[in-house]
């Protein structure tokens, strides 16, 4: 309830930025089911919406991600052409989670759950540029595997933030910058992150539905004081024209871990996954 709460605060802090005139001419157009993304897949990203799962290459650890982010209104102002996924104004939701299991034998306890929901409004133009505004919520979760340990006990852990995007599309590479503005965390840690990264495509080797990557994510974390989260992710991309994609990809990780209930642990990983994304 307090999410949605906020979220329609969100809302009406935006609809007063428009001006008044540009709603004579202009439309607003609810999206189809399977519109592509406004705003380009952050691959590197391991908050990145996506469903699929990923290993650990030293260990018998998997993550799973279960996710969706569905774009539910288009604003088209005054003197834009109208176009699905052209320029306007475009306000999507998510929702996704990601769990930590590992395997014994035939069974995968889980140790470990985070959920997010995210209100989020998309900008274009001329297709080159793309800039976003996101709410979001985070909460953590400790798994079955721990319910019977009576020593362990869960940590208290959720953040609300807003975040500010950019990003800039040159032919085979995509580079984009963030801020992250904590204004609600328990237990408490700096409240400005800092976020940028970039892809590069190599397209133009393979056929049309073929598509090598390498991308990169850099986090700037204020918990503790400031330290670097590190993402690169090798992959291979498979889609045809506005069809929903999967890609396999390797990525090699050194961070705090993204699960709450262990974020004050730092990790070096190596792994490889599986992922669709929507």
């Amino acid at each position: 309830m307090k999410f949605c709460y906020q979220l329609f605060i969100l809302l009406l802090t935006i609809l007063p930025l428009i001006p008044s005139q540009a709603f004579a001419r202009s439309k607003l157009n609810f999206m189809p089911a399977h519109s592509s993304k406004v705003f380009p897949q952050l691959y590197a990203d391991p908050f990145n919406t996506k469903l699929g799962f990923s290993k650990s290459l030293e260990s018998n650890q998997y993550i799973v991600q279960i996710g969706q982010s569905i774009y539910l209104l288009q604003y088209v102002p005054s003197g834009v052409e109208e176009q699905q996924n052209s320029e306007g104004i475009f306000f999507a939701f998510t929702g996704y989670s990601w769990t930590l299991l590992s395997q014994r034998g035939s069974k995968f306890p889980v140790f470990a759950v985070d959920y997010l929901f995210a209100g989020s409004v998309d900008f274009r133009y001329r297709r080159r540029f793309q800039c976003r505004l996101k709410f979001t919520h985070i909460s953590a979760h400790l798994g079955d595997e721990f319910f019977a340990d009576e020593n362990v006990r869960p940590r208290v852990y959720s953040r609300e933030f807003i975040s500010g995007y950019g990003a800039v599309n040159l032919n085979h590479m995509m580079f984009y910058g963030a801020l992250h503005w904590i204004y609600h965390t328990i237990p408490q840690v700096e409240p400005i992150n800092i976020q940028f990264g970039t892809t590069i495509y190599f397209r133009e080797f393979f056929r049309n539905n073929l598509s090598p990557y390498i991308s990169a994510d850099v986090q700037l974390i204020g918990e503790f004081g400031y330290h670097a989260d590190q993402n690169i992710q090798l992959g291979i991309r498979f889609f045809h024209q506005q069809q929903r994609a999967f890609r396999f990809a390797l990525t090699y990780q050194t961070r705090h871990k993204i699960f709450g209930q262990f974020f004050t642990e730092t990790e070096e990983v190596i792994s490889f996954g599986f992922f669709v994304d929507n």
